[in-house]
């Protein structure tokens, strides 16, 4: 039974993003997950078989026993047919291409915004750098001197 029902849980990761407030519960959850696993890795891979010899020596009435087992064969336990594997496989597909999908759209949105950030980068510091080495390299910022040609070169906010 262990080895089908253990699984790896990364408890560090998990209390990371555990806020302050619910760490209390958070440390309850895990101690009793803890106990539960270790309860499920206790148990046997197989169930024991029942003893019915045992049971015959102790019993007076033999034939219950008998009757008992016979009972116990004939039960079969239906087992539930997994009738949604293929769509899940099919949804998990798709799922999996539209990840990948934005996967290349963010490693070229990347790419461009690298090559944009290079530029700025690459730029020597704005202390060093002439008004006119400025405006050319930020054109916004150039002053309109067809329409403000008088210096400050731009319109003034009215006096107060």
């Amino acid at each position: 039974m262990a080895s089908k029902a253990t699984r790896v849980i990364n408890w560090n990761t998990l209390a990371a993003v555990v806020p302050e407030q619910s760490r209390a519960a958070f440390t309850a959850f895990k101690a009793k997950s803890d106990q539960l696993s270790a309860k499920v890795i206790s148990l046997p891979e197989e169930p024991t078989d029942i003893d019915w010899n045992g049971y015959k020596n102790i019993l007076v009435d033999k034939a219950f026993v008998d009757k008992l087992k016979a009972q116990f064969s004939s039960q079969k336990i239906p087992v539930p047919t997994n009738t949604l594997k293929d769509t899940i496989s099919s949804g998990l597909a798709a799922y999996k291409k539209e990840v990948s999908k934005l996967n290349s759209e963010a490693d070229a949105k990347i790419a461009e915004l690298t090559a944009k950030a290079s530029a700025y980068t690459d730029l020597k510091p704005l202390q060093e750098m002439s008004d006119e080495e400025i405006f050319n390299t930020f054109p916004e910022t150039a002053p309109d001197l067809q329409k403000f040609p008088y210096w400050p070169h731009r319109q003034l906010p009215p006096p107060s």
